[in-house]
């Protein structure tokens, strides 16, 4: 099965960074594609906030007390129509964003104190509630991390901190100046940048992973970027993507209307590192999968039809020669779908197709 280990390397600005060292043993946080949306890390009560001090509601009870002057001047305020500035959403946005170091939670503090004396007013009680529940006292054998957060939402995790503070500078820039001033007729999408996995806002790159990152990180890289993004997209109130519909739209694919069924094995470890029958080296960690006869890099994708979960795949190996099985999954792709346990799972297959070959009329053939 193809391929093979990708250098992995984040690219958020125009320099790429290499990472120094590396974090062993993450879990893979991904390939819970069908799982229902986790709940937001923070959940914080509105505070009231107004976009001008000279429109104040005003209770009886400070009409009571104040000066018969005051009191006219309050109900003046609540009656007169007053014209209320909007004030820029961006400078909050990017007042969210945060680097906190899981070793040094003084450094994370002080962080925050530096960032809660730039966000308005209205946003006190926020600021002072991520602070005492972003900053977690680690033990004293975890490695150190750096995390990037938005809005109180853990977007991404370094083993160095110059790659995370680059991201947070990208992310700052963005916010300060975004294409759509509210974030909100922009898809937040993976994609493609020059082969490298990565995270754009409408037609704007955000930032792009190589493989020396993902290998610190032990992940595959277009997981990796698929879950940066669906936590941006978390963060700033939008619906996370699944998993096939990332990838569909990470390799700008469109479904076909040729389908099979059948079952779905995997093989890994004793085959990793091996050639494939497309001279490739397999990759228990890539999202590939072998099939008796379909073309080479025909795009499949897979739904495991005991749960729902799906996975895109590329076909790059020949397989399985066993009897009643339709193809022999890696053990990322089974993971993904959740039939790494099970082993073989019965699976819907639908052929894709690229989205400009359809222009094109392109047809895929067996």
């Amino acid at each position: 099965m193809g391929a093979s280990t990708s250098e992995f390397r984040f690219q958020p600005a125009q320099a790429p960074v290499r990472p120094t060292y590396g974090i062993k043993g993450v879990e893979k946080a991904f390939c819970r594609p069908e799982s229902e949306p986790e709940k937001d890390f923070l959940s914080v009560a509105p505070t009231p906030q107004y976009s001008s001090a000279s429109w104040r509601e005003t209770s009886s009870r400070d009409v009571s007390k104040a000066t018969l002057p005051k009191q006219i001047w309050q109900v003046m305020q609540n009656l007169l129509p007053w014209r209320q500035r909007v004030e820029p959403v961006e400078p909050l946005l990017a007042s969210s964003v945060m680097v906190v170091s899981t070793h040094s939670s003084d450094q994370a503090e002080e962080k925050q104190n530096s960032e809660v004396q730039r966000v308005k007013r209205g946003f006190w009680r926020y600021s002072q509630m991520l602070m005492r529940r972003v900053v977690a006292t680690p033990t004293s054998t975890d490695e150190e991390r750096f995390q990037v957060w938005v809005k109180g939402r853990l977007i991404a995790q370094f083993p160095n901190q110059q790659q995370a503070n680059l991201m947070a500078q990208r992310l700052k820039q963005f916010f300060y100046e975004p294409s759509d001033p509210y974030l909100n007729a922009s898809p937040i999408e993976p994609a493609l940048f020059d082969g490298l996995p990565g995270v754009k806002v409408g037609l704007r790159l955000l930032f792009k992973v190589d493989d020396a990152l993902a290998a610190d990180l032990d992940r595959n890289p277009e997981l990796l970027a698929i879950e940066w993004a669906n936590n941006l997209r978390l963060a700033l109130g939008k619906v996370p993507l699944k998993l096939a519909e990332a990838q569909r739209r990470m390799y700008n694919l469109i479904e076909t209307q040729r389908t099979f069924e059948g079952r779905a094995s995997w093989y890994g470890p004793y085959f990793h590192g091996r050639s494939t029958a497309t001279g490739e080296t397999y990759s228990q960690y890539e999202l590939t999968a072998a099939h008796p006869s379909l073309p080479f890099d025909t795009y499949l994708k897979v739904r495991n039809l005991e749960n729902g979960n799906a996975v895109i795949v590329r076909i790059n190996d020949r397989g399985p020669y066993v009897a009643n099985r339709t193809l022999d999954l890696s053990r990322e792709a089974a993971r993904c779908i959740n039939s790494e346990k099970v082993g073989i799972v019965p699976i819907e297959a639908v052929i894709m197709q690229p989205l400009s070959a359809q222009s094109e009329g392109y047809l895929v053939r067996n």
